[in-house]
């Protein structure tokens, strides 16, 4: 390829770019639900986007992030069956790890939703464990706008969307590395996380 085609290529992708870097994120307040078994708190539900904990609407406000990392404070993971846990190398018990877990919102921006509103959530959950990170890889979580500026995302099938999805607890469990990705079967990891705009 010309270097001069080069050029215009990549200078098309970095024009289409733009708008996701331009678009400021919204911090949240965002409180998880302890779900036993499943994915649940560390004793305290509310970790609210500060100089440590980010919780936002991010990337044009179509992806929800909330990460832990490197701040202490972690989520409780109490998910099996035993045999697909242990296999990846996981304790049979509960255990804590820190987060980064990032939400894809197939409808859009999240401002955008109608009131009583559901869409559906791709969801990848990684985690740090032994040296290792993890990911629970849900396809269908559900987002509900609950009211004017709170959202609720939840695993639980009775936010049953209208676009023909129906929510899931079931998550692909898989470890990470920087060239590969192995995958050790099917988990049930409950999860729900009220959102509210901070004011």
């Amino acid at each position: 390829m010309r270097p001069r085609i080069v050029f215009a290529v990549f200078s098309l992708a970095l024009l289409s770019a733009l708008p996701l870097f331009g678009a400021r994120a919204i911090p949240l307040n965002c409180e998880v639900v302890h779900r036993v078994p499943g994915i649940g708190n560390d004793g305290n539900p509310f970790y609210d986007h500060n100089g440590n904990v980010r919780c936002t609407f991010a990337v044009n406000r179509g992806v929800f992030d909330l990460v832990t990392y490197n701040t202490g404070r972690t989520f409780t993971f109490d998910i099996g069956p035993a045999e697909v846990t242990s296999l990846a190398g996981l304790p049979g018990v509960p255990f804590n790890a820190e987060v980064d877990l990032f939400g894809i919102n197939y409808f859009g921006k999240f401002e955008e939703m109608a009131p009583g509103s559901t869409a559906q959530l791709q969801v990848d959950l990684e985690f740090h464990w032994k040296n290792l990170t993890y990911e629970l890889d849900y396809s269908a979580l559900a987002v509900t706008r609950t009211g004017s500026n709170t959202w609720l995302i939840t695993s639980d099938d009775r936010y049953d969307g209208a676009a023909g999805f129906r929510p899931s607890a079931q998550a692909e469990l898989n470890v990470i590395r920087r060239k590969s990705q192995t995958t050790y079967g099917t988990v049930n990891a409950p999860i729900e996380i009220a959102v509210t705009i901070r004011p």
